[in-house]
């Protein structure tokens, strides 16, 4: 069995603080390094994800849609600092 890797934390332009590459430059990666997938994770929202589905499929890279989010609690008298999580989908097919 070959070893697999996928990134499933990747931040585009859509990510206005956090990410620099362009959904082009994120799939042209992976399909120079022969990555079979790729989430896109872009921060508080999923503008970009129809682009990027696009572009995997025809390039033959299987997407994962995802989102990382930043939720403060209210009750949490601790500290007022935002938690950060990341959310992916589960595709109903794996990807094999």
């Amino acid at each position: 069995m070959k070893n697999v890797f996928s990134h499933l934390r990747v931040s585009s332009e859509y990510s206005i603080t956090q990410g620099l590459l362009t959904i082009n430059q994120i799939v042209e990666s992976a399909v120079k390094h022969s990555i079979p997938s790729v989430a896109l994770t872009d921060r508080s929202n999923m503008f970009g994800l129809v682009k990027f589905f696009n572009k995997c499929e025809a390039s033959g890279i299987k997407p994962i849609s995802g989102s990382s989010i930043r939720v403060i609690f209210d009750d949490d008298e601790q500290s007022h600092e935002p938690v950060s999580y990341t959310h992916l989908t589960l595709p109903t097919t794996p990807y094999v």
